[in-house]
């Protein structure tokens, strides 16, 4: 029996345009229906997750930051937040911007930049589409006037194009034994403090909600994704997942523009 359903957001729930579709609305409400704890598991901020919260109207924890953070939108609880070595924030933060690396910085409450590049300019444009309440807090770092050791960052998003800077980069920051690092995307480098991830962050739920691993479905895409699918009792990777990330799971569905997720709901509780 399903008692919990974590789902990764971008490439998974999400369609391409970052809109969830009528039936991912649908199979979601039947969960909660259910009585089934769903849980979204991203490697997205908090500040960037209010809009689908809110539309899906979850009201339990929230997994965000790959697992650095475990958020409750609907109260402002948070049962688990962990952050990256300040020291090593600055050592980071030096290289991508000596190397010409484009990066955001995930605070708890907001995302911070040293200069609107694409991704920057994606979500401030989007924001102006929302609601008040939905919109992401963006800043600059001349917005906050605080250097990056002064802060508590859950994760860095490092963006490089460039197969060999990618590569480099990945190279440099394996180099840290206390940073966690994994890819939520072509040309993402995800990092965040050792011993996280979406997996470990479903443990820690599981053990809150006193529901056994064996009772867990889990759906992603991305290499980040492969810890929860290992974890969760049926691990279901969607259609337009890497190879490796169907290779670690136990089930795979269509792909997310063909609401790979309602169809194994529909297929499990034979809608």
């Amino acid at each position: 029996m399903i008692k919990m359903a974590a789902f990764d957001m971008d490439g998974t729930l999400l369609l391409k345009d970052k809109t969830l579709s009528v039936k991912s609305i649908e199979a979601i409400k039947y969960l909660l229906s259910k009585n089934v704890k769903v849980i979204i598991a991203t490697g997205r901020p908090n500040t960037l997750l209010k809009e689908y919260v809110n539309k899906l109207n979850i009201n339990e924890f929230s997994v965000t930051c790959n697992g650095s953070v475990i958020y409750n939108h609907k109260n402002s609880e948070f049962l688990y937040n962990d952050t990256i070595n300040k020291a090593t924030t600055k050592n980071i933060e030096s290289y991508l911007l000596d190397n010409n690396i484009d990066f955001l910085a995930y605070e708890k409450d907001y995302v911070v930049s040293h200069n609107s590049g694409p991704r920057h300019l994606f979500y401030t444009d989007r924001n102006k589409t929302l609601p008040i309440e939905d919109q992401a807090q963006f800043y600059t770092f001349e917005d906050i006037k605080k250097p990056i050791d002064e802060l508590s960052i859950n994760k860095i998003l490092v963006v490089e194009q460039n197969k060999e800077k990618y590569a480099k980069t990945v190279e440099f920051l394996n180099k840290f034994d206390n940073l966690y690092v994994t890819q939520s995307k072509e040309d993402f480098i995800d990092v965040g403090p050792t011993g996280n991830s979406k997996g470990n962050a479903l443990d820690i739920l599981c053990k809150y909600y006193n529901i056994d691993k064996s009772e867990v479905i889990a759906f992603g895409d991305q290499m980040n994704d492969v810890s929860m699918l290992k974890f969760a009792g049926i691990g279901v990777a969607m259609g337009n997942a890497k190879q490796a990330v169907k290779d670690a799971s136990d089930q795979v569905t269509l792909s997310n523009e063909e609401d790979g997720v309602f169809h194994k709901i529909s297929e499990i509780y034979n809608l």
